[in-house]
């Protein structure tokens, strides 16, 4: 509402018949009824609740998940304990104490011990570090001089930290109390025989920056709230509440504990840490003590409803929830939805959800909703009305906004919306917030001018929010300091920021919007602040961080989004860091302190590193550049014969060796070139040379993958996410693990073998890797030293085929993922001049390319073993671990949402689900991984041929192989849009390159054909959907499945049945008198229908068809590579030949595809 609407009489806004049809915004909760023997004070209470709820009490989760349970009757005594030992310290009745108390359990036995002493404790956050000024020091000192200086309780844990305010802060004559010390005492028999107009503590508002407001909370008020929550909520001794925000904050205080205390309800009180951590533990906890009550911030819910989004849940039971309160901030109506949808499976009913209205200053919460729902709970009016009578709008009306309701006030709570003048105005109409009743505080302590504004007289109080009333029921509208007017239009900040937080890549909850002074305009500008997920560790240097170019894109993203949906175009936006974005501790966001910030200038060295990450960045070009192309080019495809004219492609280059290269450019010249510019003008040094001079003109800069920082929690890749929690769902032989025999020709010195993989292991961290649930999420951590996981075993005479039967068999043995090494390896001595050397690994730490590392490295090692020298190893720029770190960070930004709409707009409605290929046998309603291989050799003349027709197409042998796949998919199945897997390799960046561990992404492949459709024209569309696959490859697949949300079928992978990917052998390697070979390698099983793999190379060209033999018989499987073959040879014969599609193949109507709920990785490198 604008300001001017505030400033004008009813009268003046509202004709006669408006007034008359309408009634006045007040609303009265009714008499409060509070029995003759209720407790009068809370010192009564626990008296009370201790004697007749003996077995009820507070059960503590702290920030580590460790719990406590503390009966009433303990608290009593405890308190008792520390009261003795405060009347020891000589603190006495009408003296102020400050809490700070890490342990909770120690915080709310001080607490109490303050309450029976006669003593007023407040209760300030604990710093993030007392080693320098920050806004809580600030906030510690600004209210340590407004109490004189009152002695501080803590624990014994922070003392040291507290000892150096002093120096820090200036509190030379601090004063610790150690809860400790104070519990070491006998319990004292005489309490503080208080008075219901008796202060009970004090509750402060902000402070970061000047003196906080101290609400003064009595007994009488904080009874008054009770009885009237209880009268209009029904709470009972019987219920289980739970509070998890930390404890300077109302809520969990007032709100909670001591009306549990009073009512004699059980109770949890956690730690925000332990669920801000991972917001599925509130589930956990609800469920785990069948919580009846509980509460949070609206930014919380969409906390849960995110994760949930994620992977699902945990399959809790949380029928026994009564009511959600949602409270502390703006509720809004699209994180309410969010979070009933994704919690509904669990039981949750839409009434629980229980939005409310309170603040310290009445005791908290005077209003709540208790019959949620909604189609009744979402107020919608146009926003053309929001200064005169409100009027209804329908659901999709873009000029409307949506606000929540926020119910009736409670028993003995009076509340009115006025104007500014405090002048009743008629139901509908936004204006000032304002209670009455006994909850309300008896003043701010040595605050008169804010006791001025906030009384307004005969009683009422004013809130500082504004909103309206309808049929008696509240509903906020934001604060009357959150209304930016920009160029006369109105916009409340959440409603701004809403829009900012549906940005891909924004940190949710964490924007906020202001109106600030544009000097080009003489009036006010539209400034919007946030925190990307991913972002420079110092934002105001314009450094090489790999961060900026996705914060700078998330910049321009906000500008087009808020531009396009509320037709105000952004001043300024501003990116900023967790750690710099103001808020309480409940969650709120301090706006002021933006706007005042920026009006100081406080963000100009960010505005300048943000306009140099903006601006033009220009390379010198000259023959330097050349000759290091040249180089990358001749390393790579390993001759020295090239010249700057030579085409990539005709000299041995396909895709694999293409992303190889660059890799190298990236790493080089710092630019980003895309697959596709090998298959165009960048086919030739010469040309590749004035691309990347054209991408350096334009300021494009790509740079490497950094080192994790230095303690930091390293993630599981989504792949290994996914697998891993695959894993804990199997039961019975592995099925995540990956075999390779090795076959030894040669005399093999054994302890030469064991130092060549204690080298690899020492060198590679992922062999020392091990996952652990820390209840909230998985990390990975990586052992300093393994016990090295090798043993020798003799096998005398055995074939090669029962060598593969044993090591196929000893790979079937599980790994204890929480326990590293997740390989094993051993050593099987068949005579004297030949060995086998069996190795299972798990497969989130391995794929193919990772495998033709180790082999090479192992023989560079053994050689160096056996000459007692240290191998000649190029060091790791990089482990995986960092490449994990980086991974996740690279997900949030605007690179990868690039990257997800280029999926979701080739995927955009898939065909139907069909059967790939019909199965011989039924389809289990189980997915079974079974699997057999048949190696199909390709005639040489043919592979020739194939090669030829595709260079014609500017293609690659794998390209035309797929095209001839998918013509056959096309006539075997009838279906005219197919959809099949691949794998690309995921090491675009040089930095990979010689790194172990599982980098390998799948992709999807869609081949659509219709009739006159030729070969030539599915060789150009696989070129296209290849090179398309490659330039989005780091987008993981589980991100395109929680995406794409398809349906799930237990008995099916996801989005495809069929796949087709290169097949890369490993190398053939001399180590010193030894040769070492592949003699098999496998996977634990078929994950799909039908797999085929590509084996491109001159001397034997080979498809490998995989396939599950319990649907499939062998015959059928031949019958289809003698079809497939078929197509083969039409493609290099006639490529211009319309295929032979079936008649009755009629374009399948488009509809979700989804089959199957998770899908693992294929050890597979790319095309």
């Amino acid at each position: 509402m604008s300001k001017t609407f505030l400033n004008q009489e009813v009268t003046e806004r509202f004709s006669p018949e408006q007034i008359q049809n309408r009634k006045w915004a007040y609303s009265n909760g009714g008499p409060l009824h509070i029995p003759a023997h209720a407790p009068k004070t809370l010192t009564e209470a626990i008296l009370r609740t201790a004697r007749e709820y003996p077995t009820h009490g507070v059960r503590y989760v702290q920030a580590d998940g460790s719990e406590d349970f503390q009966p009433y009757p303990q608290l009593l005594g405890e308190a008792r304990q520390v009261l003795s030992g405060l009347r020891a310290k000589g603190l006495k009745p009408g003296d102020r104490v400050i809490l700070q108390c890490e342990r909770l359990r120690d915080h709310f036995t001080a607490f109490w011990a303050c309450v029976l002493c006669g003593v007023t404790p407040v209760t300030v956050a604990i710093a993030p570090s007392y080693e320098e000024k920050n806004g809580v020091v600030n906030k510690l000192y600004n209210i340590w001089k407004l109490l004189e200086e009152p002695p501080i309780i803590t624990n014994a844990h922070l003392e040291s930290a507290l000892s150096r305010l002093p120096q820090v802060a200036g509190m030379t004559s601090l004063r610790l109390l150690k809860v400790e010390e104070l519990r070491q005492n006998e319990p004292a028999e005489e309490i503080y025989d208080a008075k219901p107009s008796d202060l009970v503590f004090f509750q402060l508002t902000s402070g970061s920056t000047g003196v906080p407001k101290c609400i003064q909370e009595i007994h009488s008020a904080i009874i008054a709230h009770i009885h009237g929550s209880q009268q209009f909520c029904g709470y009972s001794p019987d219920d289980m509440v739970m509070s998890w925000l930390p404890v300077d904050h109302v809520v969990p205080i007032l709100t909670m504990h001591l009306k549990d205390v009073y009512l004699g309800c059980n109770e949890i009180q956690c730690k925000s840490d332990y669920i801000l951590a991972d917001a599925r533990r509130w589930l956990d906890l609800m469920d785990n003590y069948r919580v009846t009550h509980t509460w949070s911030p609206n930014f919380a819910f969409k906390l849960v409803a995110d994760r949930l989004k994620q992977d699902g849940g945990r399959g809790w039971d949380l029928s026994c929830v009564k009511f959600l309160m949602n409270a502390g901030e703006q509720v809004t109506l699209p994180v309410v939805t969010d979070f009933l949808k994704e919690t509904a499976k669990f039981g949750i009913r839409e009434e629980a959800m229980q939005p409310a209205f309170g603040m310290a200053e009445v005791c908290t919460c005077m209003t709540y909703t208790n019959d949620y729902s909604p189609k009744t709970a979402a107020l919608r009016f146009k926003k053309a009305t929001l200064t005169g009578l409100l009027e209804p709008a329908p659901e999709n009306d873009p000029a409307s906004v949506t606000f929540i309701d926020l119910g009736p006030p409670v028993p003995g709570i009076e509340i009115r919306i006025t104007d500014n003048e405090n002048k009743l105005v008629p139901e509908g109409v936004i204006g000032r917030f304002q209670i009455r009743g006994a909850s309300v505080t008896p003043g701010y302590l040595k605050n008169p001018e804010a006791n001025a504004a906030a009384f307004v007289g005969d009683g009422w109080f004013n809130t500082g929010d504004i909103g309206f009333i309808l049929n008696g029921r509240l509903t906020l509208t934001g604060r009357e300091k959150e209304m930016i007017i920009v160029r006369g239009a109105n916009f409340y900040c959440y409603e701004i920021e809403d829009v900012v937080n549906s940005v891909e890549g924004v940190e949710p909850t964490f924007t906020a919007s202001c109106a600030v002074s544009d000097a080009s305009t003489g009036s006010e500008g539209l400034a919007i602040f946030f925190v990307p997920k991913a972002h420079p560790a110092d934002m105001t240097i314009a450094n090489d961080d790999p961060a900026w170019p996705q914060v700078v894109q998330l910049v321009r993203s906000i500008k087009t989004k808020v531009a396009a949906n509320l037709g105000i175009s952004p001043l300024v936006v501003l990116p900023l860091t967790k750690k710099t974005f103001p808020k309480t501790t409940s969650g709120k966001i301090q706006r002021t302190h933006l706007k005042k910030g920026f009006e100081a200038g406080e963000f100009a060295a960010l505005q300048q590193a943000l306009a140099a990450k903006t601006g033009v960045t220009k390379k010198a070009a000259g023959d330097e550049r050349e000759r290091k192309l040249l180089l990358a080019w001749q390393n790579v495809l390993g001759t020295a014969e090239l010249g700057v004219e030579d085409n990539f492609f005709e000299i041995g280059g396909d895709s694999l060796r293409a992303m190889q290269i660059l890799a190298r450019v990236r790493e080089s010249f710092g630019v980003e070139l895309p697959l596709s510019s090998l298959f165009g003008p960048g086919a030739t040094i010469a040309g590749m040379s004035r691309l990347i001079e054209t991408e350096a003109k334009k300021g494009s800069r790509s740079n490497g993958i950094p080192k994790a920082p230095a303690g930091a929690t390293i993630p599981l890749t989504a792949a290994q996410e996914r697998i891993w929690l695959l894993e804990q769902m199997e039961s019975g032989p592995a099925v995540y693990n990956v075999g390779l025999l090795l076959r030894i020709t040669g005399d093999v010195n054994v302890a030469a073998v064991r130092k060549s993989l204690e080298l690899l292991t020492t060198r590679h961290a992922v062999l020392r890797t091990s996952y652990h649930w820390t209840g909230k999420a998985v990390e990975q951590l990586v052992a300093e030293q393994i016990e090295l996981p090798f043993s020798v075993e003799e096998a005398h005479g055995a074939s090669e085929a029962a060598m593969i039967t044993k090591a196929r068999v000893e790979a079937l043995e599980r790994f204890d993922l929480a326990q590293a090494p997740l390989w094993r390896a051993k050593l099987h001595r068949v005579d004297a001049r030949s060995c086998y050397l069996a190795f299972t690994f798990h497969q989130t730490i391995t794929d193919v390319w990772s495998l033709q590392n180790f082999v090479r490295e192992l023989g560079q090692a053994y050689e160096a073993a056996t000459a007692g020298r240290a191998p000649e190893f190029a060091p790791l720029p990089i482990q995986f671990s960092d490449f994990a770190f980086w991974l996740r960070l690279q997900a949030s930004g605007a690179h990868a949402a690039e990257g997800l709409q280029y999926w979701k707009t080739q995927l955009a409605n898939p065909p139907r689900i069909f059967e790939a290929l019909a199965p011989d046998n039924t389809r289990q309603s189980k997915a079974t991984h079974t699997a057999a291989l048949i190696a199909e050799p390709v005639e040489k003349e043919i592979a020739a041929k194939v090669r030829a027709v595709a260079r014609k197409n500017g293609a690659t042998y794998f390209m035309a192989v797929l095209a001839a796949y998918e013509a056959f998919l096309h006539k075997k199945t009838g279906v005219r849009d197919v959809l099949l897997g691949s794998a690309l390799a995921g090491r675009s960046r040089v930095e990979t390159e010689k790194l172990l561990g599982f980098l390998v992404n799948t992709v999807v492949f869609r081949s659509k054909a219709a009739e006159g459709t030729t070969y030539n024209d599915l060789i150009a569309q696989a070129r296209e959907q290849a090179l398309g696959a490659h330039a989005n490859q780091e987008v993981p697949f589980e991100k395109l499945l929680d995406e794409l949300k398809p349906e799930r079928q237990p008995n099916r992978p996801p989005l495809f049945q069929a796949w087709l990917s290169a097949w890369e052998p490993l190398p053939e390697v001399e180590a010193g008198n030894l040769r070492i070979e592949a003699a098999h390698l496998w996977t634990s099983g078929a994950q799909h229908d039908i797999s085929v793999f590509v084996k491109d190379c001159e001397q034997n060209p080979t498809l490998f068809w995989e396939y599950n033999p319990d649907l499939y018989n062998e015959s059928t499987i031949r019958a289809f590579i003698s079809e497939f073959n078929t197509h083969l040879r039409k493609l290099c014969d006639n490529p211009e030949a319309p295929l032979d599609l079936p008649k009755a193949a009629a374009s399948s109507t488009p509809e979700a595809s989804s089959i199957g709920q998770f899908r693992r990785k294929r050890v597979a490198v790319a095309a």
